[in-house]
């Protein structure tokens, strides 16, 4: 009898599976949501602010690079140096006309009826001028200015060989003549000779060099010659 009632005893139930996992993983489920949002949500976060502070951020100034200005400054011209401003003045007022000449060069000589008449200065010469009673015009000086109412003008003949050159004396039109010795001709004719004739105000002058005078000295004293 007793092994029967314990045969027919029913069955302990079996248990009933537990629904704790899943009723945890419907909790978590908004947390997690909130954190794939942030996971997303950051970086556009991030990205929009910096975006828009760099917006904000005020652009730099670029100061624009100065145009280098060149000033073209003319340079003065220079003066050019008086080369016969130590040269001494002779003033003709009576023949009107002024010219300068080198005393270191050249003695004047004084005589009569004579105007600007130079001669070589030498090594035992003392004096810048010389007088003399008469200069014996047996020829001419070394330099010589004239000034006549009438002077003839040199011309080829059996002496002299004569060439002509058109020039100017202080704006004044004038003619220079140089006369060579002809290699034939006889007495004392001098071997080479330039005379510069031209007239002014009715007066006729003539300036003469002899072949002693260098081009130099003879282009100066020209451009010293003035009328007054």
């Amino acid at each position: 009898m007793e092994q029967q009632n314990s045969e027919s005893q029913t069955p302990p139930a079996a248990p009933t599976p537990s629904i704790k996992n899943s009723s945890s993983l419907k909790s978590k489920w908004p947390l997690l949501v909130i954190l794939l949002l942030v996971l997303v949500l950051l970086p556009l976060g991030g990205y929009f602010l910096i975006n828009e502070g760099s917006k904000n951020k005020p652009s730099p100034t670029v100061s624009p690079t100065p145009t280098q200005t060149v000033s073209l400054t003319a340079s003065p011209t220079p003066t050019q140096a008086d080369e016969t401003a130590d040269w001494k003045t002779y003033t003709n007022t009576a023949s009107g006309y002024s010219v300068k000449y080198p005393d270191d060069l050249y003695v004047r000589l004084i005589c009569p009826d004579e105007e600007l008449t130079l001669r070589t200065r030498q090594a035992s010469d003392t004096k810048d001028e010389e007088t003399f009673e008469t200069c014996g015009r047996g020829g001419r000086f070394t330099i010589e200015v004239v000034t006549a109412a009438s002077l003839t003008e040199p011309s080829t003949d059996e002496f002299v060989e004569v060439t002509k050159e058109d020039i100017a004396i202080a704006g004044v039109p004038a003619r220079k003549y140089i006369s060579t010795r002809k290699p034939t001709a006889e007495g004392p004719i001098p071997d080479w000779s330039e005379d510069i004739y031209f007239e002014k105000g009715g007066k006729k002058h003539l300036i003469h060099f002899d072949k002693g005078v260098s081009d130099d000295i003879k282009t100066k004293f020209l451009s010293t010659f003035k009328f007054i």
